[in-house]
């Protein structure tokens, strides 16, 4: 989700839309569509979240993004098996050229892209976090997808049953 100024209004554009929406404040720190006052955003700041938007109930989390350099992104740290108990799947993260790909039962070869420092998305809402040690090596992902599912924990070369 893009937030955005143009001629004096406030936008947003999500990643799949080719064009930013018009935005009308309503409250402090608070906003709707201007042609649809049921989608609302909320940037009181918490925690955990600088962004909620609804989208006439359910609310979808946003953080703010500090995106990295694709080229600046050593791919090769990120590759490896990655087990998740609560899924019961491995994801298979490989590379080819300067591009991280991941492959599961049924699902192979998705492209990802470098996001945020550690992050890879896949341009179809989910986020894959590489969780790293304290000497700095990867040890873990957790998975999040469409702003409601967060965090489903993968742990690096366990095995599949």
């Amino acid at each position: 989700m893009e937030i955005l100024v143009e001629n004096d209004t406030l936008k947003a554009k999500g990643g799949q839309a080719k064009k930013a929406i018009a935005l009308t404040g309503y409250e402090k720190g608070k906003f709707h569509r201007t042609v649809n006052e049921s989608v609302k955003y909320d940037f009181t700041k918490t925690t955990d979240t600088d962004l909620v938007i609804r989208f006439g109930g359910t609310p979808f989390y946003f953080k703010r993004a500090e995106f990295v350099k694709p080229e600046a992104v050593q791919i090769d740290e990120f590759i490896g098996d990655f087990y998740s108990d609560e899924l019961e799947v491995t994801y298979q993260f490989t590379k080819k050229g300067n591009q991280l790909f991941l492959s599961y039962k049924n699902n192979e070869n998705i492209p990802l892209t470098p996001v945020q420092q550690d992050e890879f998305g896949n341009n179809q809402r989910t986020l894959y976090h590489f969780v790293r040690d304290d000497n700095h090596k990867i040890k873990s992902l957790l998975v999040s997808s469409e702003g409601t599912v967060q965090n489903i924990a993968f742990i690096k070369n366990k095995a599949a049953f």
